[in-house]
């Protein structure tokens, strides 16, 4: 029980209680032991102070002590043939004398020329002491083991929430992400404030774990259809020199693939802080993408274009971000335009940012589903084709640690969509 951390309450409250009552049964019996002292001295006192002083002349002093006997108590004057007689040289006042026979306790004090002795026995005094003692212990002898009881009563009913808690946790076959609300002690409430705290980091861990999982089959979904392609095009070579021209289209797409999953490694291992920011030449970066696709664009019969209005465009930014939102904006812009069709990637310069916009001719996004569609596995319904619901989710996640803004609208003219990213020009270099 004492390894329990009611059980050790319990012990400690009841060996409190304990220690507790037995001083002050100890200092009950204290101080009805002073009071019956102080009682019996001042009743010796107003003997003396009562007696007559002519009693004690003209009659021997054993018939005084015989007439003064009362309730054990004698007077005499001394030097007498008192039954009992102080040591030489008492001062006056109170004293006891503890003889063979009995113990008493004596007052002495000058009348006039005569000096009188005012005793009684202390066995009385004691008596009274012990019996109000007593009645005194007993209420307390039955106060303790009631209060006892009740220490360990409130402690189990104060303790028993987190038992309720433990018993709720257990039950559960999944772990919750905050605890259940409990009307815990104060004092217990920073440590279920940590424990809470704990779960809901374990919990965002876990949903950042399982949406990396997504996000890398998504990711690599691109790359390892480009290089399905790029094989079925190297087994359709005519001759020689179109075979090795595309075996290096197949091994530049094996690189790249083998690049994204690099990346996707690094942002796993950085997914719990921020990347360091480099200078990127836009205009390489964007043909590095397009490089990417083209098998994919060309499958779908489309074309995949690049306008600017500058050739020496840089930018000092997140490049796996940056990277993972245009590819996932031109993949959703060629898998849904129709063949035949165009999909144009812009840079602009506006007065303060950089504007990334990917333009197609496909069905585009209803207004009402534009709040919806970056959300994880969302997809539009009656949307085409195979899909996860990843990709503008990607999109969104890239687009806020680069500190930039999202904007859908219908392509003019039309039809299709727009898809414009504004990258703050603060940090960048034109």
């Amino acid at each position: 029980m004492t390894d329990s951390l009611r059980g050790r309450l319990s012990v400690w409250l009841v060996a409190l209680i304990l220690v507790v009552g037995s001083i002050a049964v100890a200092l009950s019996f204290w101080v009805i032991h002073v009071q019956a002292e102080t009682a019996q001295d001042d009743a010796l006192q107003l003997i003396a102070d009562l007696l007559d002083k002519d009693d004690f002349h003209g009659h021997a002093p054993t018939l005084l002590a015989s007439r003064q006997r009362l309730a054990n108590v004698i007077a005499c004057r001394l030097p007498s043939d008192c039954m009992i007689q102080p040591p030489p040289g008492f001062p006056d006042g109170f004293h006891t004398l503890r003889l063979p026979q009995a113990s008493w306790r004596v007052y002495l004090s000058h009348r006039a020329d005569v000096r009188l002795m005012v005793a009684q026995q202390t066995a009385l005094r004691d008596e009274l002491t012990l019996s109000a003692g007593l009645g005194t212990l007993l209420p307390l002898a039955l106060l303790i083991p009631a209060l006892a009881v009740m220490a360990a009563v409130v402690v189990r009913r104060q303790l028993r929430p987190l038992q309720t808690l433990g018993e709720t946790l257990l039950a559960d076959r999944q772990t919750p992400d905050r605890l259940p609300h409990i009307d815990a002690p104060s004092e217990l409430q920073p440590f279920l404030d940590a424990m809470d705290q704990l779960l809901l980091r374990e919990h965002t861990w876990k949903q950042a774990q399982e949406r990396f999982i997504a996000m890398a089959a998504h990711e690599m979904r691109t790359p390892l259809a480009a290089l399905a392609l790029q094989m079925d095009n190297l087994g359709n070579a005519r001759d020689e020199q179109q075979f090795q021209d595309r075996l290096r289209f197949l091994q530049e797409g094996l690189q790249r693939a083998r690049h994204g999953a690099e990346q996707l490694l690094a942002l796993s291992r950085q997914q719990a802080g921020e990347r360091a920011p480099e200078d990127i030449a836009l205009i390489s970066f964007l043909h590095e993408i397009l490089q990417e696709l083209l098998p994919i664009a060309q499958n779908h019969a489309i074309e995949l274009a690049l306008e600017t209005d500058s050739e020496q465009v840089s930018i000092h930014a997140d490049r796996l971000a940056l990277q993972l939102l245009l590819r996932n904006l031109l993949d959703n812009a060629i898998r849904y335009s129709p063949a035949g069709s165009e999909v144009l990637l812009r840079l602009t310069r506006s007065a303060d940012a950089l504007c990334f916009a990917v333009l197609d001719r496909g069905p585009g996004i209803p207004a009402i589903y534009r709040e919806q569609i970056f959300s994880p596995f969302f997809r539009v319904p009656g949307s085409p084709g195979p899909g996860s619901g990843l990709g503008l989710c990607i999109v969104a996640d890239a687009a806020e640690s680069l500190g930039g803004q999202l904007l859908l609208q219908d392509r003019r003219p039309g039809p299709g969509l727009a898809v414009i990213y504004r990258h703050p020009l603060a940090g960048s270099g034109l």
